[in-house]
């Protein structure tokens, strides 16, 4: 990050979260993982795929994002 944007996020309170290297490639898996199940969910609103529902399909998307921000630190 340069050092003006970085001056600009800490003075506005934005700092970007660093992630544990030891946690790194789990957030990246994760990630992706994510990505698919967002576009299945919006396969199974389009109607484009049928017999899985989206409760299901929305309450995995908010574990993924629970867990990711675990990863981080910033839920325990």
């Amino acid at each position: 990050m340069r050092r003006a944007d970085y001056v600009r996020a800490a003075v506005l309170d934005r700092l970007p979260v660093l992630i544990p290297q030891a946690n790194q490639s789990m957030w990246v898996a994760h990630g992706r993982f994510g990505q698919n199940l967002n576009q299945l969910i919006r396969a199974v609103h389009l109607e484009q795929v049928s017999g899985c529902p989206p409760e299901l399909l929305a309450e995995l998307a908010e574990l993924i994002n629970t867990y990711r921000k675990a990863l981080i630190g910033l839920e325990k």
